[in-house]
């Protein structure tokens, strides 16, 4: 109908205009009634737009219910415009029955409804769903809900902490002046008493100790591409008799070691017939950039050499992150007390022919002290030997946790299963009662290595021989690298 009224209207003004000589005046009064008329329909579709809003609010209207936030900031449920002309602040979102609005926080000294408001606001705060999602939680028996998001842990590193504390006494005298009223006509009588405070104040101030970090290119013992580690963790950890059983497919009972997990693990391959073909026959472990330490029984055959190869990991893989590469042997050094019938000091020293360069998947190992002991503690043994007495040997590096036990409870086993086996004094034993878990052929002279608590890990033997593998009371014997320590480092600091 309106659009019909002012088509009518448009309709008279031409005609008039007609009617007029076609002069300016005429065509300067069309303009101008024109103009009024579009300019008194936009007020009056202004007018009605507005009577509409103002209807609807009032029936669509959020009731003025508590609400919070993750932090327990109270607020006011409203819409959100309203929220900014009573100059308040949004917290949250919050729903009254079908409707969104906005969690207001008010000033109490300005807004009558945030008073009205406070007495009946919940006090306490809505619990995080652990599941790390977003939840709707109830807040107050109105059925007002706060979507909250959901605290997430955190991971937190453990550090030295240095606590350093300060008391400071602060003495404060108060003054309280009593009078006591007489009948008589004397003045009254004025006592004053004179209580004194002290106030203990203590400040704790907590100062971080740094936390030490390794450098590769500097130190032994640095896994520098230890983030995402998965297998690390399950292999330090003490196992079930049956879950042992249930994994005892691997190097024995291990599983495969991702790129990098063990920077200083050497493969030590033959190569025979002047190089024309090559076998993988031990393993190594990288001292420093100029020796690798292995088994002594690992000597190479009739014309056959030994080559040292340095980052490598799945042999069967086309690509790795990083290359791996090799040294050839200038020269072999075996303890000459080595015996091949007790396998009694089975070491070696392989020195390189050319130094090796360090990099994030080639690092030393640390060597221990003359007299550190590893007995009860969880250590992990890597290789490429047989997965099982006699089986398979894999194409990727493998790892295993094993318990270092004592040289008399080794004995003992040993003398349990009826083996006639005499544990020395520089062997060391490391695996279960019940076998499952052991390194394997192949596996000679590889790193047995225990984490340290700085972070970076030492060298406690080299795998040496064992009865089979990861039978029942015949754990594997390893050449325990203390007692071993002045002989290594006669020859690697000459």
């Amino acid at each position: 109908m309106p659009c019909l009224r002012f088509a009518a209207f448009s309709f008279g003004v031409m005609r008039l205009a007609e009617r007029m000589s076609d002069s300016a005046l005429a065509r300067g009064l069309l303009v101008a009634v024109l103009v009024a008329s579009v300019a008194a329909r936009n007020l009056n579709n202004r007018a009605q737009h507005q009577r509409r809003i103002a209807s609807a609010s009032q029936t669509f209207e959020i009731r003025p219910l508590p609400c919070s936030n993750a932090k327990g900031e109270n607020g006011t449920c409203m819409f959100n415009f309203k929220c900014y002309q009573q100059k308040g602040l949004v917290i949250n979102t919050c729903i009254d029955r079908f409707m969104f609005g906005a969690c207001c926080k008010l000033d109490p000294n300005q807004s009558a409804v945030a008073q009205a408001v406070a007495a009946s606001a919940t006090t306490a705060r809505p619990l995080p769903d652990p599941a790390g999602l977003v939840t709707w939680s109830s807040v107050t028996s109105a059925g007002v809900a706060n979507r909250t998001p959901a605290t997430t842990p955190a991971t937190t590193t453990t550090k030295a902490t240095t606590r350093k504390t300060t008391t400071t006494t602060t003495t404060t005298t108060t003054t309280t002046t009593t009078t006591k009223a007489t009948t008589t006509t004397k003045k009254p009588t004025t006592k004053r008493t004179t209580t004194t405070t002290t106030t203990t104040t203590t400040t704790t101030t907590t100062t971080k100790k740094p936390t030490k970090k390794w450098d590769y290119k500097k130190h032994c013992g640095v896994i520098p591409l230890a983030s995402g580690r998965s297998a690390l963790g399950r292999s330090l950890q003490p196992v079930s008799s049956a879950d042992r059983r249930r994994q005892g497919i691997r190097i024995v009972g291990g599983e495969p070691a991702y790129f990098g997990a063990w920077p200083w693990q050497v493969m030590v391959k033959e190569a025979t017939f002047l190089g024309l073909f090559t076998k993988n026959k031990c393993g190594g472990v990288l001292l420093n950039s100029r020796y690798v330490l292995t088994a002594a029984h690992c000597q190479p055959g009739f014309m056959g050499t030994l080559i040292a190869v340095f980052g490598e990991n799945d042999l069967s893989a086309t690509y790795e992150p990083k290359a791996s590469f090799q040294r050839n042997i200038r020269r072999i050094i075996v303890h000459k007390g080595f015996n091949r019938q007790t396998f009694n000091n089975d070491l070696a020293l392989l020195e390189l022919e050319k130094p090796v360069t360090f990099d994030e998947h080639v690092v030393p190992i640390c060597l221990p002290g003359k007299n550190e002991r590893f007995e009860g503690r969880m250590a992990t043994v890597t290789g490429w030997g047989r997965t099982s007495y006699g089986g398979d040997v894999p194409s990727k590096l493998m790892e295993v946790g094993v318990r270092v036990i004592t040289n008399e409870q080794c004995q003992a086993w040993f003398d349990e299963s009826g083996r006639s086996k005499t544990i020395r004094e520089g062997f060391l034993c490391a695996g279960f009662k019940d076998g499952v878990m052991d390194s394997c052929e192949g596996d000679s002279g590889g790193p047995l290595v225990v984490p340290r608590g700085d972070g970076r890990w030492v060298l406690a033997g080299t795998v040496s021989h064992g009865i089979e593998c990861a039978k029942p009371n015949l754990p594997g014997i390893y050449m325990r690298m203390p007692y071993y320590r002045d002989w290594i480092d006669k020859h690697i600091n000459s």
